[in-house]
């Protein structure tokens, strides 16, 4: 007997049904315990059974899934309405149960792919029959009950007339489609001949299961599963074999290319407007944009035969023209950026300057901080990306000079520290703080605290002598 009366089991099971897949694996860890009240044991119980259950469906569903939620937060212009899966599979544990707790079996016992793929298959086309014969009607019956007795539950909104196509494309894709998704990750790294050769094959066959229209709905798939979106060029090489930008641009594939030409202005545009003031987290984002937009045009040049007079090729010129403009002045902007965070004042001797020293005038800016922080956190953050994309030279330049800049300050602070003046000992010890963070960001971590153990000895020292 349950430890729930049935109305509150039946609710429960209801909310535990409609939790999303994050909320449901933390109710799992927080119900692991050995110890537990019975009301809880059940709990447990039912969000374990949930938990098998969405998994079966994923795999079954596996062609489905990133047109309904693409993990890689990638641009899916041909989606699905989210609970899709999740009202198919409803349907199909009404009309059948046998084979779904076969499946299930094979699944829990982790059956060998020969075993285990066909049922999966089967399950899948039994859906697509279904869809395509009584489209958002699927697993209903004529008085709107499915054939366990139960209310059959409604279509998910928005899944009108194009939409229910596109799932029934999708659906016919799954047996061919379901091997190259196992075998995406591998392709995407590294997609050789042999590879290319397998992906023209599956397109052939999912072009013969779903129609020859479905060939973006087959890409779209693929972009949706990539954990790197962009590298969908590739698999469009793949199938055509590296067209030139002009048979590409005018292709129905063409969208893809389109999207990343435009995602490269919107990193060029990331690059223009960082805004120093905001610190860190403004210099990390820009030098994200400059790693984005080098992968994207990288994948162009390797993947695409492009013509300089071609449709995409003036236009790449010109954003990798002013990418290594934008970088260039980021790195430029950097020099005068640290000298107003660590202000100096120069040291004459006759006609000639012989160095310049701290200039302990005022404490330190934090907004001036924040801005020295955003460009030598850009400096870092490129270091990966800095060689092959072509300001190699400038940004090692610009390291360099700051870590004279830096190095220096910090031996002439040390060197001021004097216990006749401790407010200026004080302001000191301020800019020594800054300079040890500064030098984090240009070398490593460990620099900066090889400079604050410095600090500490000079403190110690000026302390000793005052007393």
């Amino acid at each position: 007997m349950s430890a729930l009366p049935a109305a509150k089991l039946g609710l429960l099971k209801r909310l535990v049904e409609l939790a999303p897949d994050p909320v449901l694996r933390s109710l799992d860890a927080a119900l692991g315990g050995q110890h537990r009240e019975p009301a809880l044991i059940e709990v447990a119980r039912l969000v374990s059974r949930e938990i098998a259950d969405r998994r079966l469906r994923d795999a079954v569903f596996a062609v489905l899934t990133p047109l309904c939620c693409a993990s890689s937060g990638a641009e899916v212009r041909l989606s699905l309405p989210r609970d899709v899966p999740g009202w198919l599979w409803r349907g199909l544990k009404a009309r059948e149960p046998e084979r779904i707790d076969a499946a299930a079996t094979a699944l829990h016992a982790g059956g060998e792919p020969e075993q285990l793929t066909p049922l999966l298959d089967e399950l899948c086309a039994l859906a697509a029959r279904e869809v395509y014969a009584h489209g958002a009607r699927a697993f209903a019956s004529e008085s709107g009950e499915a054939e366990s007795g139960e209310p059959q539950s409604a279509p998910p909104a928005g899944l009108d007339r194009i939409a229910l196509n596109r799932l029934s494309q999708a659906l016919a894709m799954s047996p061919p489609l379901r091997g190259v998704l196992a075998r995406l990750p591998v392709w995407a790294r590294n997609l050789d001949e042999g590879g290319a050769a397998s992906l023209r094959l599956a397109f052939r066959d999912c072009l013969e299961a779903a129609g020859g229209d479905a060939g973006p709905l087959f890409m779209e798939i693929l972009h949706a599963a990539l954990d790197e979106p962009w590298r969908v060029l590739r698999l469009i090489s793949g199938i055509m074999d590296r067209p030139s930008d002009t048979y590409l641009a005018g292709s129905e594939m063409a969208s893809f290319g389109e999207r990343y030409l435009a995602e490269l202005d919107a990193c060029l545009a990331r690059v223009r407007t960082l805004d120093p003031a905001q610190g860190d987290g403004a210099g990390q984002a820009a030098a994200a944009a400059v790693q984005r937009a080098h992968a994207l045009l990288e994948e162009f040049d390797q993947w695409v035969a492009v013509s300089p007079d071609g449709p995409w090729g003036r236009r790449l010129t010109e954003q990798k023209k002013a990418l290594f403009a934008a970088v260039e002045s980021v790195i430029k902007a950097c020099e005068g950026a640290l000298d107003a965070a660590l202000p100096a004042r120069a040291v004459r001797a006759g006609l000639k300057v012989l160095r310049y020293e701290p200039k302990l005038a005022h404490d330190p800016d934090p907004a001036l901080a924040a801005r020295a922080r955003a460009f030598l956190t850009f400096l870092q953050a490129t270091r990966s990306v800095s060689a092959q994309a072509g300001f190699g030279a400038a940004r090692a330049k610009a390291v360099e000079a700051s870590d004279k800049r830096v190095d220096q300050y910090v031996e002439d602070l040390l060197a001021s520290l004097d216990d006749d003046a401790p407010a200026a000992t004080a302001r000191a010890m301020a800019y020594l703080e800054l300079a040890a963070d500064l030098m984090g960001l240009i070398r490593e971590p460990a620099a900066a605290q090889i400079v604050r153990r410095r600090m500490a000895a000079a403190a110690r020292k000026v302390l000793a002598e005052a007393s």
